[in-house]
């Protein structure tokens, strides 16, 4: 998923979880209007100096200094504070409008689809099983525990697959054949261990598809895109068509 200009993932991504549960509340009639000070990250986002929020008054050449000595490949780091963007810093040659590759970032979006997709009844408990919302698509040698992992299991990978995400990393055909990934060994029960597997996140992506009859950026765009301000992204596509959930959002 690529998303350009100022709303830029990593300081995204979590205002907008924080606001699209206030706007559910105040929707749903169980909480208020959404709380002062809460702005939505748009081109008009309000910037102040990191002095004026209670950081040191060079915050911004402290983060160039550690970016450059420790994470050199960042493209965009941004700092909000009381709704105020105080910190808008750009490397590697990346500019406020240009599009870029944001990689397992992908997850946290397709997490806050799967709430969205609570929200609107698509999905309607965390104990549902494989078995129960995609039963044609688990092969017949699967292992019989596939049909009881839980969207609760995919959402904290806590799924049961063997895998091992620190030499596993580049095996993205693997985790993005539906067929393949639902006929991989099991290496515990479901719920019994933790391992970070990109099958959890594209096996949400493809179960919110399923339900909601649409591609994921097509589901997300009026929900989430939209009222961010931003553009509809590209998205990598997996088994037939449907789009990966793991990385790939551009």
């Amino acid at each position: 998923m690529n998303i350009s200009n100022r709303k830029r993932v990593l300081a995204v991504l979590a205002p907008a979880a924080v606001m699209l549960r206030h706007r559910a509340s105040a929707q749903d009639g169980i909480g208020g209007a959404t709380p002062p000070g809460m702005v939505w990250p748009t081109q008009a986002w309000p910037a102040g100096s990191p002095g004026e929020h209670g950081f040191p008054p060079d915050l911004s050449a402290q983060i160039d200094a550690r970016v450059a000595a420790e994470t050199p490949l960042v493209t965009s780091l941004l700092v909000v504070s009381d709704g105020n963007l105080v910190v808008d810093n750009y490397y590697n040659g990346f500019t406020f409008d240009q599009p870029f590759h944001v990689w397992s970032i992908t997850k946290s979006v397709t997490s806050i689809a799967t709430g969205i997709a609570f929200r609107e009844a698509l999905l309607t408990d965390f104990n549902q099983t494989l078995g129960e919302l995609i039963p044609d698509r688990i092969p017949a040698n699967a292992d019989p525990r596939v049909w009881d992992i839980t969207l609760y299991h995919l959402l904290t990978s806590t799924s049961g697959w063997a895998w091992d995400g620190r030499i596993n990393f580049s095996r993205h055909g693997e985790t993005d054949d539906l067929d393949a990934m639902l006929a991989r060994p099991m290496a515990f029960s479901p719920g019994e261990g933790f391992e970070y597997d990109s099958t959890n996140s594209n096996l949400l992506s493809y179960i919110i598809q399923v339900q909601s009859g649409v591609p994921m950026a097509q589901y997300l765009q009026p929900r989430l895109f939209d009222p961010l301000g931003i553009p509809a992204p590209e998205w990598t596509a997996m088994y037939q068509g449907r789009r990966v959930g793991r990385a790939g959002c551009i």
